[in-house]
């Protein structure tokens, strides 16, 4: 009795768990093995309920987080009987979703770093269950960097400038690089720091310094890469120089002077240069002020002078010639000692002087040079003269040719026919023979030349 209880009871628990499994495979979900999101961005966990019997009806719909400590963290979104239980942030993908709709996909309205994991979905219906774990992989894209600088503007020619690049939101450590205006990688030179931040993501900070900066390289580029080294932002940074607008222009006469007054905020500078051209490619002369010494250049020793402090002086420049014209720029210089260098920074007061050459004619000298000019009509047609110099030279390219052609084709024609017709023997009249018979003297000799070119024979 007892054997054929137990044989009974295994039976009908064998006949449950194939009725069960039977049951189960009525109703399957499909979705990938994982799904990729962008920090910032909505992202969808994609999973479809695909019914293998007509007149399915979904029951309930679960979306969770594997791993999620306790069931408040853990259950993301819950529909069971017309009632829905989702979380902030998560949803259904199809909108006004109901229990007819096989489309059970997870939509993340603002996807975090946070968000990055396996998530499990389990439907159950009126046929069977069914359940999928797919996964999200959330990545972060730097943003824009940001530049800036210290010093930030005005700054003065061969100043070292430190230029900063600011980016933030990568999900991996990145990386900068740093370029001038020509192309050329400077990133050797420059420092990287990245820090993680409480949302998981990373902010990275560099800085490129440019030692004795100069207007020939202004601008610069950092470009932001991902850990693959794939670019994800990059901004350009120009060196905001002392700005080198002219505040005066003077006009003045050869022989004459002109006064212009270099000034500077700055405290307690060393000296002071007036440089003379676009490029500051003349020195004209230094004031030092610790004993207010002005020290003039060759050229300018019996011209200059100068009046007032350093950091309030004026300057006369008189006996001006045409060979004075330029811009005219006040620099001053303070040793640094930490750099063991001058610190070199532009004054205000530069200008421009103008000087024309309206002095007082002097008489002529006796030997007056003349410059002789070619004449030219004022009706001269140089079309047509151009097609007369083009007949001139095809005329004289014509003649040459008939002499080449005569020389090589006539000369040697008029050479055969003299060879041919020999020499003609000379013929005496019959009286002179008469003559000679009365006298009894005998005929001349005579020469016959033989028709042989080059022989000659006597009879």
């Amino acid at each position: 009795m007892t054997s054929a209880t137990s044989l009974l009871f295994f039976a009908i628990h064998f006949a449950c768990i194939r009725a069960g499994n039977s049951f189960e495979t009525f109703v399957k979900l499909e979705c990938k093995t994982e799904y990729h999101g962008v920090y910032g961005q909505q992202s969808i966990v994609e999973c479809i309920v695909k019914p293998v019997v007509e007149d399915l009806t979904i029951i309930t719909v679960t979306w969770k987080r594997v791993g999620a400590a306790g069931k408040a963290a853990a259950n993301l979104l819950e529909y069971h009987k017309d009632k829905m239980d989702p979380i902030p942030g998560f949803k259904f993908a199809v909108p006004s979703w109901n229990k007819k709709n096989m489309n059970v996909s997870l939509l993340l309205t603002n996807t975090k770093m946070a968000d990055n994991g396996e998530y499990e979905c389990e439907v159950e219906t009126n046929v069977g269950t069914a359940k999928a774990t797919p996964s999200l992989s959330v990545t972060a894209k730097y943003k824009t960097p940001t530049m800036s600088s210290i010093p930030d503007i005005n700054i003065q020619e061969n100043t070292d400038v430190t230029i900063f690049c600011n980016s933030t939101g990568g999900h991996q450590k990145g990386l900068i690089w740093w370029f001038d205006e020509f192309g050329t990688n400077c990133t050797e030179s420059a420092e990287l720091v990245a820090k993680e931040t409480d949302d998981g993501l990373f902010s990275l900070a560099s800085n490129f310094t440019v030692l004795k900066a100069t207007s020939s390289y202004t601008n610069y580029t950092c470009k932001v890469l991902n850990v693959n080294g794939a670019l994800e932002g990059k901004a350009s940074f120009e060196i905001q120089f002392v700005s080198r607008n002219l505040e005066t222009i003077l006009w003045v006469n050869t022989g004459a002077q002109f006064t212009m007054n270099c000034s500077t905020t700055l405290k307690d500078q060393d000296g002071m240069y007036l440089y003379v051209g676009l490029d500051r490619d003349r020195e004209v002369l230094y004031y030092h002020q610790r004993d207010s010494k002005m020290t003039s250049r060759k050229g300018y020793w019996d011209r200059v002078k100068t009046d007032g402090p350093v950091d309030q002086l004026t300057i006369t420049i008189s006996k001006l010639t045409i060979e004075d014209t330029g811009v005219y720029w006040c620099v001053y210089t303070k040793f640094n000692e930490a750099r063991f260098d001058n610190d070199i920074n532009q004054g205000r007061g530069s200008t421009q002087v103008v000087v024309n050459d309206n002095a007082l004619q002097l008489p002529c000298p006796t030997a007056t040079a003349v410059t002789l000019t070619p004449f030219h009509p004022a009706d001269e047609n140089p079309f047509l003269s151009g097609w007369v110099n083009i007949i001139i030279i095809t005329s004289i390219l014509t003649i040459l040719l008939c002499a080449v052609i005569f020389l090589i084709w006539v000369a040697p024609q008029v050479k055969r026919c003299c060879n041919q017709g020999g020499y003609t023997p000379q013929v005496f009249p019959d009286s002179i023979y008469v003559d000679m018979a009365r006298n009894h003297t005998s005929p001349p000799e005579t020469q016959l030349v033989e028709s042989y070119p080059y022989s000659v024979s006597t009879k």
